[in-house]
C-alpha cells in the first residue's frame, strides 16, 4: 500500500510541474515583443513611423561653424564652439549623429525585412518598404559625407554578436544609396494627399539620387556623375510637381508647409514652433510666425543690409 502510496503522489507532482511549466511558458499578452508585433497593416505603418523619428539627427550649423561661414556665440552650445575651435570630443555631436543615423538605419532595416512578412494590399506594402529605403539612403549619405567609408548594416540588429563590423568603403557605401534609391523611385508615388503629406515621394528619392551624384563629381570637371545629374534632376522637373516661389521668402511661410519647393521635409505638429532651423537660416521678415512682418520682396534684400567695404577710396 505504501508503496502505490509512493507512485501516486510521485506521478501527481510530476504532473502538477508538468502542467506549471507549460501555464508559464507563453507569449507575453501585455507587452508587444517581436514575437507578437510586425503582424497587422497597423503594425508595418507603425513601424514605418517610427523610421521618419531619425531624419533630424544633423546639426547643419555644426557644419557652418567648421567653414569660415559662421561663427557660434560663446556662451553658446558647447558642441558649436567646439567645434568652431576644431576640438573633436567623444560628447561632439557629430558622434552622437553617428549614433543617431545607424538608430534610424537598424529601424529602416526592420521595415525592410519584416513587412514582407506581413498579410496586407500588396501595393501599400511595398510602398511602405520603398519610404524605409529611401530613409536608409538619407542616412548612409549623410554619414558618408561626414566620416568616409563606413559599416554597412542591411539587416535588423537583433542582438549583441556581431557589432563590431568592418569599415567598408565609400564606393560601396554609395553603391548601397544609388541601389535604394533606384529601387524606391519606381515605387513610390510624386506625391500624396493631406493625410500622408511628408511622407518619402518618388520625387524625393530622384531628388537625392541627384545630390548624390552631385557629390561623386566634386570638382572634377570630367566626372560622369554630372550628366547623370542633370539628367536625374530633368525627371524631377518633368514630374510637374516642383516648382520656385516667386517670393524667396514665401518658401518659409507657414503657408509653404509640403510647398512646391520641398522635395523632403519634416513635418512637426505644432506650426507656429516646429524645429528651429527654419527660423535660424530663413530670411529676416520670412512670414515663419503668425503676425509677423511680411516678406521681403527679392532675394538681395532677404539678409542683412552690409555696408560696402571701402579701400584706398575705391568701393
Amino acid at each position: 500500500m505504501k508503496k502505490h502510496a509512493t507512485y501516486i503522489v510521485s506521478t501527481c507532482m510530476l504532473l502538477m510541474l508538468t502542467a506549471c511549466e507549460k501555464k508559464l511558458d507563453i507569449a507575453s499578452v501585455s507587452n508587444l515583443t517581436n514575437a507578437t508585433y510586425y503582424k497587422t497593416p497597423e503594425d508595418a505603418k507603425a513601424a514605418l513611423g517610427a523610421c521618419y523619428k531619425f531624419m533630424g539627427v544633423l546639426d547643419p550649423f555644426a557644419d557652418l561653424v567648421m567653414s569660415d561661414d559662421a561663427v557660434p556665440f560663446l556662451s553658446g552650445a558647447a558642441d558649436r564652439v567646439t567645434l568652431w575651435r576644431y576640438n573633436l570630443t567623444p560628447s561632439n555631436v557629430f558622434f552622437a549623429v553617428y549614433a543617431g543615423a545607424y538608430a534610424g538605419i537598424n529601424r529602416s532595416n526592420i521595415v525592410i525585412d519584416r513587412v514582407p512578412g506581413i498579410t496586407m494590399d500588396e501595393a501599400l506594402k511595398e510602398r511602405y518598404i520603398a519610404e524605409a529605403k529611401v530613409l536608409r539612403a538619407l542616412h548612409y549619405f549623410n554619414l558618408v559625407r561626414l566620416f568616409g567609408g563606413v559599416p554597412i548594416s542591411i539587416k535588423e540588429t537583433a542582438a549583441l554578436e556581431g557589432l563590431n563590423a568592418p569599415r567598408n568603403t565609400a564606393d560601396e557605401v554609395y553603391a548601397l544609396i544609388e541601389k535604394d534609391l533606384k529601387e524606391a523611385e519606381g515605387v513610390l508615388p510624386p506625391r500624396y494627399n493631406a493625410a500622408d503629406a511628408g511622407r518619402m515621394t518618388s520625387g524625393a528619392a530622384k531628388g537625392l539620387l541627384a545630390k548624390v551624384y552631385l557629390t561623386r563629381a566634386g570638382s572634377t570637371k570630367s566626372s560622369p556623375f554630372w550628366a547623370q545629374a542633370a539628367a536625374k534632376a530633368k525627371e524631377v522637373i518633368d514630374q510637374g510637381v516642383y516648382d520656385l516661389y516667386d517670393n524667396y521668402a514665401d518658401a518659409f511661410a507657414l503657408s509653404a508647409r509640403g510647398g512646391k519647393e520641398n522635395m523632403i521635409e519634416m513635418q512637426y505638429l505644432t506650426d507656429v514652433y516646429g524645429h528651429g532651423l527654419g527660423r535660424g537660416y530663413g530670411p529676416r521678415s520670412a512670414p515663419i510666425f503668425p503676425g509677423v512682418a511680411p516678406p521681403l520682396p527679392v532675394l538681395p534684400r532677404a539678409f542683412l543690409t552690409v555696408t560696402p567695404l571701402t579701400i584706398s577710396g575705391k568701393p
